[in-house]
């Protein structure tokens, strides 16, 4: 019985007088190859106790070691960077801002001025430099805050990963992507500004590479998608629905998609035996020339719009309709049109209110002079581009109405285009005057 439970439980003698024999000089002599799998009984079994192993290292303790970095390779110093960027430049905006909220949000006067981008600015009016300088402007606190924090959270995983390089030159590939999905999928009037898409961009490559093998050894795989789905599920998910609620979802979607494309690009080419993404050197040059884009655009921007001085006394010498009064509804009747046009006859959305009214009215060649007047108030001020998206297909109806078809039909053109807002594009079509 005693040797049966020495052979199940415990270890065979024969084993036990073989241990007990000193190993012959050529045997101790070889390196150890790492802790034995027999049960420790102590120095007096084994003539020594084992020593203990090193603690395992990780392929990116190793990586840090060999490029001579350690902790600071793991730092996103350009995460920080670029939040300190984008804390100041709010600062800024709000510092020259003419129309400022107590909440802190910029108004649309000055978010013209500083840059913002729509359709009808870039292609219409040929301004070609809102491209590169809209993504860098928010609009109010909150705007800017949620933004600071998503780039926090993602440029936490994803730049000590890609390297500084290539994380600088996703976000403003993506930033640029953010704006063409803005200005195909929005009304052609409507301004957009902010790092959303930029942002979005990142999220976007965050997911894709958390997918690549490297994402294993330098960093934890399943907390970047857990990341990027945080953050990339609720500015995505909105569109799919056609929520707005004044959030440019579809620049959003234009930044998630080039993430996502730049970042399939780094890994198809990103080796095992890398230990970043290829052409880190080369990509530099994208951000580079990103930056003196804005640069310039800012100085555009600069000579192209008064002062914030001139500004500020436009508001004053302008008296526009208080919101408070500002009917919801723009089809008033004659007398409320009426007083509204006289009390407030140097705002061009009086005159639009006006020139509804006659239009509905059959007086057309009214309507024709309160729709040109709205129309030419609105020149280069804060509510140009909605005057602009509603005032120009009713002044073509007024012209219709009144037998100038051809002139009529040249006006509504850019009302029946892709991307303007569909009551105005049946209006058009009702009066024959889209083709």
């Amino acid at each position: 019985m005693t040797e049966q439970t020495v052979g199940r439980r415990g270890i065979d003698p024969a084993l036990l007088s073989r241990l007990a024999t000193p190993a012959p000089a050529s045997v101790r002599s070889l390196p150890a190859q790492g802790p034995s799998r027999l049960p420790a009984t102590g120095a007096s079994s084994f003539g020594r106790v084992a020593s203990t192993p090193r603690p395992a290292t990780t392929r990116a303790d190793e990586i840090a070691v060999e490029d001579g970095t350690h902790v600071w390779a793991r730092i996103p110093f350009l995460t920080f960077v670029l939040i300190i960027v984008f804390a100041a430049g709010y600062g800024l905006e709000q510092r020259f801002a003419v129309d400022a909220a107590p909440d802190g949000s910029i108004g649309i006067r000055s978010l013209i001025a500083y840059g913002a981008v729509s359709y009808d600015r870039v292609f219409a009016d040929g301004e070609w430099w809102r491209i590169v300088l809209a993504p860098l402007l928010h609009g109010s606190v909150s705007h800017q805050l949620g933004n600071c924090v998503a780039l926090f959270f993602v440029g936490l995983r994803l730049e000590p990963m890609l390297g500084r390089s290539w994380f600088l030159a996703v976000f403003c590939l993506s930033a640029l992507g953010g704006v063409a999905g803005s200005l195909i999928g929005n009304p052609h009037a409507q301004v957009s500004v902010g790092a959303s898409g930029a942002i979005t961009g990142l999220i976007g490559a965050l997911f894709v590479a958390s997918f690549h093998h490297k994402a294993t050894e330098l960093s934890d795989s399943a907390a970047m998608r857990r990341t990027a789905l945080r953050f990339g599920v609720p500015a995505l998910l909105p569109l799919i629905f056609g929520i707005s609620g004044g959030v440019d979802y579809s620049a959003h979607a234009g930044g998630a998609v080039t993430g996502a494309a730049v970042a399939l690009l780094i890994c198809a080419f990103w080796l095992g035996d890398e230990r970043r993404p290829r052409l880190s050197e080369a990509i530099v040059l994208v951000p580079v020339v990103y930056v003196s884009c804005a640069v310039v655009a800012a100085a555009i921007a600069y000579r192209q719009f008064p002062t914030a001085a001139d500004l500020v006394q436009m508001a004053k010498a302008e008296p526009f309709i208080p919101d408070k009064d500002l009917p919801k509804d723009f089809d008033v009747g004659d007398q409320r049109s009426r007083d509204l046009a006289e009390r407030y006859a140097k705002d061009p959305r009086a005159h639009l209110i006006r020139g509804v009214y006659l239009l509905k009215a059959s007086r057309a060649g009214a309507a024709e002079f309160e729709l040109r007047q709205s129309i030419d108030l609105a020149k280069a001020g804060p509510y140009e581009d909605g005057i602009r998206q509603y005032g120009q297909p009713l002044l073509a109806v007024a012209l219709k109405q009144m037998g100038r078809t051809p002139e009529a039909r040249e006006l509504a053109a850019p009302g029946c285009r892709r991307g303007r807002p569909s009551e105005i594009v049946d209006m058009l079509k009702r009066y024959d005057l889209c083709h």
